[in-house]
């Protein structure tokens, strides 16, 4: 019932909201064919107030990006962005999470129990919100160390990602099966699975509900779908600004809070069942690297990793993990027969 009173809120809202372009914030867009300003991912809506101004704090020499914040569902999203058959823009130079496999591939040597240990709280806690293990699929799986994690649980474990570099390593190094894939564009793996995951991959997306709404479709009745993001309600956020490392400016197109996830999800047929917060020590550590600097920045540092991080198990923590029941086909009847008249 409460999905269905915000839809309604949603749609008055929107039906009255004057359609103009964004307010203009950070940088033109003017002879560069690559970029645009976009209409709110999860809304439509075309009325936004700036927040704030960033740069690329990721790879060197991308330019500034303006986060807008919603006049009706207050969702937080970038503007201007790579138009989406640009998106592999946003990829390219020092992008730092391809590394370790193109590493592999050219002959390093990784410790595999190592690599998998930073997954297995995730692991434990996907585990905590099933009934029984089954199958999952990873959509954004990078080179497989959290499937791995998974199948020490005796999970049947399936992988996709954009990039071949760390599918060739979930493949060949993990034994995983993986498939090169787009989320947004091309037919996922057949279902049923009993969970599908989305570690950083929510807030890359152009169309959020969605994409959601087509995983739903490859879960099983009651399945659960797990998400990661960076949380922008966070005290790093707030603290940090413009320089804080959860931006990911431009890569992230959608700039969460749980309020706005959870919101996108029951639209898109699920039931958040668990949030999850922490604030990694990276976040904190590259933040104010950018934001202080002389000795005033190591003493800094060395006050802020500890208190933001017992802040991090606060819903003010710098990323979230949010795990959604997807609503069974025999309770979704049951519920619009209750509110029918």
């Amino acid at each position: 019932m409460k999905a269905l009173v915000d839809r309604v809120i949603e749609g008055v809202a929107r039906a009255r909201a004057p359609k103009e372009p964004p307010v203009p914030a950070g940088p033109v867009v003017e002879g560069d064919d690559t970029l645009e300003r976009p209409a709110c991912p999860l809304c439509g809506n075309t009325r936004a107030r700036p927040l704030v101004v960033a740069r690329d704090t990721w790879v060197e020499g991308r330019g500034t990006y303006s986060v807008v914040r919603c006049e009706v569902c207050a969702h937080r999203y970038t503007t201007p962005r790579f138009k989406e058959h640009c998106k592999h823009l946003a990829f390219e130079g020092d992008y730092p999470f391809y590394t370790r496999a193109r590493e592999v591939k050219a002959g390093r040597r990784v410790d595999r129990a190592e690599a998998r240990r930073p997954f297995e709280g995730r692991a434990d806690r996907l585990r905590s919100v099933t009934s029984q293990a089954g199958r999952v699929l990873d959509i954004g799986c990078g080179d497989g160390f959290f499937l791995d994690a998974m199948r020490v649980r005796g999970w049947a474990v399936t992988g996709t990602d954009v990039e071949a570099d760390v599918v060739w390593h979930a493949q060949t190094q993990l034994g995983i099966e993986a498939t090169v894939l787009d989320l947004e564009e091309d037919a996922l793996p057949a279902g049923p699975f009993e969970a599908v995951t989305m570690w950083g991959v929510a807030q890359l997306l152009y169309r959020p509900q969605r994409a959601f709404e087509k995983v739903a479709a490859v879960l099983a009745d009651d399945g659960i779908l797990a998400i990661g993001v960076s949380n922008i309600d966070s005290t790093g956020a707030r603290l940090f600004g413009p320089r804080w490392r959860g931006l990911g400016l431009p890569r992230h197109l959608s700039h969460f809070t749980p309020g706005t996830l959870t919101r996108v999800l029951e639209w898109s047929g699920f039931e958040v069942v668990r949030i999850h917060h922490e604030t990694p020590r990276w976040i904190v550590a590259h933040s104010a690297d950018d934001a202080l600097v002389g000795p005033v920045a190591t003493a800094a540092k060395a006050a802020l990793v500890p208190a933001l991080g017992v802040a991090g198990r606060t819903r003010y923590g710098d990323t979230m993990e949010v795990y959604a029941r997807r609503i069974s086909r025999s309770r979704a009847r049951v519920a619009t027969m209750a509110e029918t008249p």
